[in-house]
């Protein structure tokens, strides 16, 4: 059997074989699919790179310090009429002074509803505490901002998130991401809602700390741009080269063409198709933080730099598929599934 039907061969049983796995993550199919290249066309394409690790803040550049809110003696003993009283005594202890991003968050939401109740049960009997009362609400509301900025930069669940991968963006199922992109949304609006489930806070930093979407969504879109580069600028030269007289398809055009369909058009695309959802579903919330004067400078810069990244991912995809392109229409093939034959 000649070598070229026993590679076209080998194609279409890959095919097979790969259509009843379940999954198939990127670099296994970035790997293959080079190894084939380069066997059909007797060439050495070198080791695909690896791209750098997110560049996220430290904790330290992203942390905003709260002033403390300071209450004399006599108008703590006044404020013991009202819950308050016990919130205050609560932040004064050693727990309650250092307290995790999203327990302050927790915190400052029911000292500020407390407030606004005790704001009413002493307007008529101490109006004086009643009005200092009132204007100490307008500075926890202010203050809060920076609380919620504290939890969503500096909480270990989205720290996690955004800088440790947990696998990549798979071509088929991702069960958990529309649970993650929920979840980050869920975040965004408790900077402008007071009502506030305790147990669903924790839930839903579990959400975004399991799966760890944002951190899989660049990983594998960064894998995909850097490799996806390399091999575009190693293939247009070999591509050239192939002969199609009179536009018709050789053997090896048509190998080609399988090698192509096979591990791009049926593994790849699928998962760049899946990194664009989830990009455009969990990025209006990422462009609002770009801009949100409560969120510090380091952490808009990397949100800017990850916006900047998608758009060179994009155009290694687009750069690769036109290359391909230009090569079909040379030689009249079109995209399709290779024959099992």
């Amino acid at each position: 059997m000649p070598v070229r039907d026993v590679v076209s061969t080998g194609v279409a049983l890959a095919l097979l074989l790969l259509g009843g796995c379940c999954q198939v993550e990127v670099p296994d199919a970035l790997d293959e699919y080079q190894a084939r290249l380069e066997r059909v066309l007797d060439i050495n394409l070198g080791s695909l790179p690896s791209p750098a690790p997110l560049n996220f803040p430290s904790r330290e550049s992203l942390h905003v310090d709260v002033p403390p809110m300071n209450i004399n003696l006599r108008e703590f003993y006044a404020l013991q009429e009202c819950e308050i009283g016990t919130l205050v005594a609560e932040r004064n202890t050693a727990l309650g002074r250092t307290p995790h991003p999203s327990q302050r968050f927790r915190y400052e939401t029911r000292l500020i509803n407390a407030m606004d109740a005790c704001v009413t049960l002493l307007k008529d009997k101490k109006p004086e505490l009643s009005a200092k009362l009132a204007e100490w609400k307008h500075e926890k509301l202010v203050q809060r901002n920076t609380v919620w900025a504290n939890l969503i930069t500096t909480s270990e669940a989205m720290r996690l998130a955004m800088t440790i991968s947990r696998g990549w963006i798979r071509h088929d199922t991702n069960p958990d991401a529309g649970a993650a992109v929920n979840a980050i949304g869920y975040l965004n609006k408790l900077k402008t809602t007071l009502s506030l489930s305790m147990t669903e806070l924790d839930e839903q930093l579990k959400q975004i700390e399991s799966s760890r979407l944002p951190a899989r969504l660049w990983v594998t879109q960064d894998y995909l741009q850097i490799t996806l580069t390399e091999l575009t600028n190693a293939l247009a030269q070999p591509l050239a080269a192939i002969n199609c007289p009179d536009g018709r398809a050789t053997d090896e055009a048509k190998i080609l063409r399988n090698v192509f369909y096979l591990f791009f058009i049926e593994q790849i695309q699928p998962v760049g198709s899946n990194i664009n959802q989830y990009y455009y579903q969990i990025q209006p919330v990422f462009t609002q933080w770009q801009t949100d004067p409560s969120l510090s400078e380091p952490f808009k810069a990397f949100l800017r730099e990850r916006e900047t990244k998608f758009g060179a991912y994009q155009k290694a995809i687009s750069e690769h598929v036109t290359l391909w392109q230009g090569f079909l229409k040379r030689c009249n093939l079109s995209p399709t599934a290779p024959s099992a034959s």
